[in-house]
């Protein structure tokens, strides 16, 4: 039979009243190791889920403990009937029914009355507890080692406890916080006060909270984070501190503000994404590796509204063109599926299908006028992204672009002509006066002021008409082998009275091995040397000295370099040097004349033969400009025997000059005859057509731009004469400079092609290669 232990038992047992009371609800038990007797209190009995009539006995109640707990309990027995040891444990107890608990145990043994050897000890079940325990000591191990900062606070916001992440990130100690507010401490320059109210807030109300704020290091540096705060609360729902999980945004934040897309909270992944491709403007679908579209934007259905009825979740590629083509959303395919959809319905398939992650994207009309960029890319994942941008105003901007560029030919094209042709009159009349018979002083200085300011403004026509070529792409390069030693000292030579006005010491300093001829463009070469050299030789002062250094580099390019000891180029100023219409002096400076475009040129030029240019300068120790070109080494071509020499004489020639404008035909019949040729006048195409029917020409100077018969016409009937006629050389000498009006004057037949201003020696070079026909009968002629 149980036995239950009276008042009078538990105070033989040593255990007053007050004790007894503080053990309510607990467990207590007596053993007397010697009979094995053991004697359990009510709520003992209840915790083992006994039978009515159970007897304890000390071994039996061992059992309920399943190993090692049993063995744990048994030693703690043993030690304390040794030595009066007290013991305390928490252990795994199985009831009577099999029910799992775990029991703290607390006892000692002790000498009753009699002299009985006794153990005496409660029982407490704390399963509930040692669960709770068990799960904070697993979170306590998993906070403990995440990579993102934790911090833990007591009710108040105070910190009490932070993990190793944090003290990483923060580079603050658990001694820096605590008992402080984690804000107090981190927050810094550029920390929202609003956000921080509503974190305050919230603790205040006992409520959890996810911003996101702005942290500063204990080194100073700020840093985004995404703070995840939830509220403690004990059993009975008191509310006992709070755990925050920070989590560093500061990638994303930034990339959220370049992208002007603020995201405030996280939500599922499909829902942000739609929100986020919402934002884009251009139209965009995705499809997944079995190309099912499951993810569009409103973007693409407002420009492919007929699309909407098949765009749904789980429509095909396929299914979704074909739909597009049924309902005239194409332009090149709509209505019918006849074989040339069909087959233009394959083509965009295979296309879309065989995208890759840096496909290129092309340009497609869209219904309405409108034009679009199609770009698909393929994930690694196998997806499909497909992106349609409307590029219709991009397209309009560039048609008035083009537009504005073309008419922009076309004026400089009739300013060109317009300004050539009284600059021919001009510049040729300034000449002939020149060189006649000697001038008075006074006489001979102004037309000298003439003949001068007519260069300028003809060097001003033919730099404008080159960078309007080069804006274009319309500027030819010619490269031959060249000379490179002359061309050098040829461009020196020509700045030399300059130089020699102004006491300047101008050197040529040649490094060896560099090569006697290159393959270049030897005019625009030309071109670019005396644009620099002018330059310097502007901007230096009198008895300073120019120096142009030439050396060759790996690569086959070539270095110019052509030093001034002028006033130098401020840092500011070199980054727009070579840029249209800049110059480098002050306004109104006698020595800032010029166009502006000179270095420009040269700068458009060098880009052209895949070259550079620069300038290095110390302001107050001068400039060197530099050049930096692809000049491959050439061999020049051996002259043939007995080719005339360009300083020969010209042979008397016959001519025909073709010209509306009286003052032109002025000008060329005294500049011929003066050189002794036998020169005819023709007022318009059809005359000269006329007068080379008549008689045999050495050759026929024409103007381009006549009233009535033009001179391309004319020089098409001449083509068409019977021989020897239709051989006779027929020379462009006109106001009609632009690339593309050349290109015509040959098209039409003709030979060769001056510009107006005439230049004297290019005209007198191309006459010495020309032979004087002799006389052939025509046939129908006597």
């Amino acid at each position: 039979m149980t036995s239950f232990l009276t008042s009078g038992e538990w105070a033989e047992a040593g255990l007053g009243d007050g004790e007894l009371l503080a053990l309510a609800n607990i467990g207590a038990w007596r053993a007397n190791l010697d009979d094995g007797v053991l004697f359990w209190s009510r709520r003992t009995r209840e915790l083992h889920e006994v039978e009515e009539g159970y007897v304890p006995r000390l071994d039996a109640g061992l059992r309920f403990y399943p190993e090692p707990g049993q063995t744990i309990l048994r030693q703690a027995l043993e030690q304390s009937f040794r030595d009066g040891t007290p013991w305390d444990l928490d252990l795994p107890f199985v009831t009577a029914r099999g029910r799992a608990l775990t029991v703290r145990l607390r006892g000692r043994a002790l000498r009753g009355p009699n002299g009985k050897n006794l153990l005496v000890g409660i029982m407490e079940d704390i399963t509930e507890l040692a669960a709770r325990r068990a799960e904070h000591a697993r979170l306590a191990l998993v906070v403990q080692q995440m990579t993102t900062p934790v911090i833990i606070t007591d009710a108040a916001g105070r910190t009490e406890w932070v993990n190793e992440a944090f003290v990483r990130t923060t580079g603050y100690s658990l001694a820096d916080l605590l008992g402080r507010s984690p804000g107090s401490v981190l927050r810094g320059p550029g920390t929202d006060p609003a956000t921080v109210t509503l974190m305050r807030e919230a603790v205040r109300a006992g409520e959890g909270f996810h911003v996101s704020i702005v942290n500063h290091r204990k080194d100073g540096s700020s840093y985004w984070i995404e703070i995840e705060a939830t509220p403690i609360r004990a059993a009975d729902g008191t509310l006992s501190g709070f755990i925050a999980v920070e989590t560093d945004i500061t990638a994303r934040r930034y990339a959220e503000e370049e992208a002007r897309a603020e995201i405030a909270r996280r939500g599922a992944a499909e829902t942000l994404l739609r929100e986020i491709i919402n934002t884009l403007p251009s139209g965009l679908y995705v499809c997944d590796p079995q190309e099912r579209i499951f993810l569009w934007n409103e973007a693409y259905l407002a420009m492919f509204p007929r699309l909407a009825p098949a765009l749904r979740a789980g429509t095909t590629l396929e299914g979704l063109i074909r739909a597009g083509v049924a309902s005239d959303s194409y332009v090149h395919a709509s209505g019918p599926l006849t074989p040339e959809n069909e087959r233009w319905i394959a083509d965009l398939l295979q296309r879309i299908r065989s995208a890759g992650p840096d496909s290129p994207s092309r340009e497609v009309p869209l219904t309405g006028g409108r034009w679009a960029h199609a770009l698909e890319r393929r994930t690694r994942a196998g997806h499909i992204v497909s992106l349609r941008t409307d590029i219709t105003a991009l397209k309009h901007a560039m048609a008035e672009v083009e537009a504005a560029a073309e008419a922009k030919s076309m004026f400089l094209a009739r300013m060109s002509h317009e300004l050539r042709t009284p600059l021919n009159a001009i510049l040729g009349f300034a000449e002939l006066l020149l060189s006649g018979s000697a001038p008075a002083a006074a006489q001979y200085d102004q037309l000298r002021l003439l003949h001068e300011a007519g260069m300028h403004l003809r060097d001003l026509v033919n730099r404008l008409l080159d960078l309007a070529k080069i804006n274009a792409g319309k500027l030819e390069l010619a490269p031959a082998p060249i000379a490179l030693g002359p061309l050098l000292e040829g461009c020196l030579g020509l700045l030399g009275p300059e130089a020699s006005r102004k006491a300047i010491a101008l050197r040529l300093d040649t490094a060896p091995g560099l090569p006697a001829a290159v393959e270049a463009d030897a005019t625009r070469l030309r071109q670019m040397l005396l644009n620099l050299l002018s330059n310097a030789v502007k901007f230096t002062p009198q008895g300073g000295h120019v120096t142009m250094r030439v050396a060759a580099r790996a690569g086959g390019m070539v270095r110019i370099e052509v030093e001034d000891s002028g006033p130098g180029v401020p840092e500011e100023k070199r980054d727009w040097l070579f840029q249209d219409f800049t110059q480098l002096g002050r306004a109104g400076d006698s020595e800032s004349s010029g166009t502006g475009l000179g270095l420009a040129i040269t700068a458009r030029l060098a880009e052209l033969m895949k070259g550079r240019v620069g300038v290095e300068s110390v302001p107050g120790q001068g400039a060197t400009f530099w050049l930096e070109l692809p000049l491959e080494p050439a061999r020049l071509p051996v002259d043939a025997p007995g080719a005339p020499s360009e300083a020969a004489a010209v042979p008397s020639l016959r001519l025909l000059v073709a010209d509306d404008i009286a003052p032109n035909r002025i000008l060329m019949r005294a500049l011929l005859s003066a050189a002794g040729h036998q020169v005819s006048l023709a007022t318009d195409g059809a005359e000269a057509l006329a007068q080379v029917e008549a008689g045999q020409f050495d050759a026929v100077l024409m103007d381009v731009r006549m009233p009535g018969m033009d001179g391309l016409e004319a020089t098409r009937r001449i083509r068409a004469l019977p021989p020897p006629l239709n051989r006779t050389p027929v020379i462009a000498v006109t106001a009609s400079a632009m690339s593309e009006e050349v290109e015509e004057c040959r098209a039409a037949g003709m030979d060769a092609h001056i510009a107006k201003p005439v230049d004297r020696e290019a005209l007198f070079a191309l006459l010495r290669r020309l032979r004087p026909l002799a006389p052939e009968p025509v046939p129908g002629r006597g």
